[in-house]
């Protein structure tokens, strides 16, 4: 399997995949070629724990902004990670995420969770992400030069309902002809915000109403029933490569 993983990494496009994990070969099963992502390594782990230990384990793990979850079903708690993790999943496999605490918590590491990490595995990549706030370039610099990486934009929401992700999905639900009211709706969403008196770029104090709209405007029907879950499961696997937001929030955290 290692050497299935080099040959892939050497050759693009000429090394392919299967899946046999919880497959029921008592009935008719088609297989196909599947991306190759942690989750692939992880249930592939599941079969045999065994040498496989080490190509699970994370070549590079960032810390990031969130509740770390209290138990196992926690899904309200790491939202960031896991949108991290739905989005970077195909190009950077061997990354982890995980929601460390507030920005200070990672500044710091006051959880201790970077330093537990770094003694675990040998050779590991540890960054630290904070979101940009309402800090000044003063801050921001402080950080950088502290090797904390900022976010160019406010928070992870600011990237997730940019306008190129809304009409992305407009076009991945069969309503191409939604895009400008979609983004109509958006706009006027984040002016209510503003009325509010949020911040102009506060985008994530408008995703609940944003969440709304665009379920309204395109007759969605199980794509998340909280904003969070919205932007979670159904808006996050639309930040691939090719999109210039993807771009961007992929520059802020891993550099050119």
């Amino acid at each position: 399997m290692r050497k299935a993983r080099d040959l892939k990494e050497a050759n693009p496009g000429q090394v392919v995949f299967l899946d046999f994990y919880a497959k029921d070969f008592d009935t008719q099963v088609t297989l196909a070629p599947v991306q190759v992502s942690r989750r692939f390594w992880s249930s592939t782990l599941k079969i045999a724990l065994d040498d496989l230990a080490s190509l699970v384990a994370p070549e590079q793990v960032v810390l990031c902004e969130g509740q770390p979850a209290a138990s196992e079903n926690d899904r309200k708690a790491e939202f960031d990670s896991q949108c991290y993790h739905t989005i970077f999943a195909t190009e950077f496999p061997g990354t982890a995420f995980i929601s460390a605490g507030n920005a200070l918590d990672i500044q710091t590491d006051r959880l201790q969770i970077g330093r537990v990490i770094k003694s675990l595995v040998s050779g590991i990549e540890l960054l630290r992400l904070v979101d940009r706030d309402d800090r000044s370039p003063t801050e921001i610099s402080d950080l950088q030069s502290k090797g904390v990486r900022v976010l160019t934009r406010r928070h992870l929401e600011a990237y997730l309902l940019d306008d190129e992700v809304l009409s992305s999905l407009c076009c991945t639900t069969g309503n191409q002809d939604k895009v400008d009211e979609v983004l109509a709706a958006k706009q006027k969403a984040m002016q209510a915000s503003q009325a509010r008196g949020n911040a102009p770029d506060d985008v994530k104090s408008a995703a609940g109403e944003i969440h709304n709209k665009v379920k309204r405007i395109l007759k969605l029907t199980k794509c998340g029933n909280t904003s969070r879950a919205f932007l979670r499961d159904t808006i996050a696997p639309l930040m691939a490569p090719g999109l210039r937001v993807y771009a961007e929030l992929r520059k802020d955290i891993f550099g050119q």
